[in-house]
């Protein structure tokens, strides 16, 4: 299910370039950073990782910036993909590159394709992603088949997964199979911290230790359409950095050469510092394939369930997201209504976000029971008073101001907010995902193609580690996710996730904020740029230095 539009901005400076004019050379990016140590398709679960990913893995199939779908491991050429006719509506035959070879140099073949299969069935938070899938056969060590439980729109998207190469832990083809659970990839295997794939990129193992990610160019890549069998860039060299001040000064005075997101109040400052320096920078706009939210955590006493949603309609109210989208993003994003960001075919333009109306909000809070009993400003119920503690990553600070804007106005309407910075990624992960250990916490959804709400809305996904870590459990939203999931009528398929969209703006589980447009700052030298809406990356082998 594709929820934005690929909406694919390139920044091509001429078209008159000729390949002698192409350069080799090493790209230096940066991007802030929760400490990752996860890259691999199992584990990973932040963007800079699905950034990554993109890189180093490859699927069977991909697609191109127009959505058409485009050949990567699968021998069948791009206009074989694009009139495919599975049998029987549910057999999907995919004949294999027989030229393919892992990073460590092993032949890439079928059994790779079966063996990644079982490993997200064998994962608990990855096989939600291919239980449309009934079996998994080996034809031949070159041919696999996918017979699907039944049919389904968008097959190919979902059958996109990147490809994990079977070698690493289950080297006997024979015992790859349904029945044997070592067919997995243990969060603790080395390959999860510098994983091996076929993408055009791989790990450098000589890079010394540090918190960068050193990636060297492929050299045996024939996937290109070109007859290349190598992207131009020779290295890529992802630079952490803790705050947007500090990757913002680094890109204008050539620390780096590329940063994936500033802020916007910081872009124009930036480039004229660099020009000021004599280098000169490019900046791109582009949708993200994402929206920010503030999530509650339902098992909060006055925020979950039915009994509590005039509090969450309450809170929707009390918040001037305008206002902050106008001041703390220079209005570079769009507010939304719902689960569904606004050009989602799901997301129904009749339903507008909520808007500003304190009054109103305190006219809810009253209904639902809570008053300033003892005059000290703060609201209180059943004798507890309405106090919240918002978790938030350290040092970001879009994010910080953001939750700074939102603390300030629910103090205006009685509710007491106390900040608490979190400064890493496991913490995170820990406090958050797994412990479920907060009241409300800033956060976004990036939407790949193939993805759903399931996942995060469906009261048999708030397990620790799952992503409905807000423990939100409605029996009508669970059964109409459940449609929505097994649905493939086209027509059906958008009513029922505009039902959805409806029922979740009336129900209020997360505080919807607004889909950011993300603003990207190079060095003019970084030339034939395109950048996909979500892993950025997807692109780069058509990327040249000048």
């Amino acid at each position: 299910m594709k929820l934005i539009s690929l909406l694919t901005l390139s920044v091509i400076f001429t078209s008159s370039w000729v390949n002698a004019q192409r350069q080799w050379g090493d790209l230096r990016y940066g991007e802030l950073r929760r400490v990752e140590s996860k890259y691999d398709p199992i584990h990973r679960s932040t963007p800079l990782a699905r950034r990554i990913g993109v890189m180093v893995f490859s699927g069977l199939v991909s697609f191109d910036k127009d959505h058409n779908r485009i050949p990567q491991l699968t021998s069948l050429t791009k206009a074989e993909l694009q009139s495919y006719q599975p049998i029987n509506d549910v057999v999907y035959i995919f004949p294999l590159r027989t030229d393919i070879l892992w990073h460590d140099d092993e032949v890439f073949d079928a059994y790779d394709v079966l063996f990644t299969y079982l490993a997200m069935k064998n994962d608990l938070k990855k096989k939600e992603s291919v239980d449309f899938i009934a079996s998994v056969e080996v034809i031949d060590s070159f041919t696999i088949q996918f017979t699907l439980a039944k049919p389904i729109l968008n097959a190919f998207g979902k059958l996109s997964f990147q490809i994990i190469p079977h070698h690493l832990f289950v080297p006997n083809e024979a015992e790859i199979r349904p029945d044997n659970p070592e067919c997995q990839v243990p969060p603790n295997h080395t390959f999860v911290q510098g994983p091996i794939g076929t993408g055009p990129y791989r790990f450098d193992p000589y890079a010394p230790p540090s918190d960068e990610v050193h990636l060297l160019v492929n050299p045996n890549y024939p996937i290109l359409e070109d007859g290349r069998n190598r992207a131009w860039i020779d290295k890529v060299i992802m630079r952490p950095f803790s705050d947007d001040r500090a990757q913002a000064n680094s890109v204008a005075f050539g620390g780096v050469d590329l940063v994936v997101e500033l802020p916007a109040t910081l872009v124009d400052s930036v480039i004229q510092d660099a020009e000021a320096a004599g280098r000169y920078l490019w900046r791109e706009r582009y949708q993200s394939m994402s929206y920010y939210f503030f999530a509650l955590n339902h098992d909060h006493p006055f925020l979950g369930g039915e009994e509590n949603q005039l509090t969450r309609q309450a809170i929707h109210y009390a918040t001037n997201r305008a206002e902050w989208l106008n001041r703390i993003e220079n209005d570079s994003g769009i507010l939304i209504s719902g689960p569904f960001p606004h050009d989602s075919p799901y997301a129904d333009s009749s339903v507008d976000p909520y808007p500003y109306e304190v009054d109103k909000a305190r006219n809810l809070l009253a209904q639902a029971g809570f008053a300033d009993t003892d005059e000290d400003g703060t609201l209180d119920k059943d004798g507890k008073p309405f106090t919240l503690t918002l978790k938030q990553m350290a040092g970001r600070q879009k994010e910080a101001q953001i939750c700074e804007a939102f603390i300030a106005d629910l103090q205006q309407i009685g509710i007491q907010v106390n900040s608490n910075a979190l400064t890493s990624e496991e913490e995170w992960k820990q406090q958050i995902y797994y412990k479920h250990d907060f009241d409300v916490v800033l956060d976004s959804w990036a939407f790949s193609i193939g993805a759903t709400l399931y996942p995060l809305l469906h009261s048999s996904q708030s397990f620790p580690g799952g992503k409905n870590y807000i423990s939100y459990n409605n029996l009508v939203v669970d059964i109409t996710l459940d449609l929505f999931k097994e649905e493939t009528d086209p027509a059906a398929l958008q009513n029922l996730g505009r039902e959805l969209h409806r029922m979740l703006r009336q129900e209020s589980p997360y505080i919807f904020l607004w889909t950011p447009l993300r603003i990207a700052v190079g060095d003019i030298k970084i030339r034939n740029v395109q950048i996909h809406p979500d892993v950025f990356f997807n692109y780069i082998t058509e990327w040249w230095l000048q």
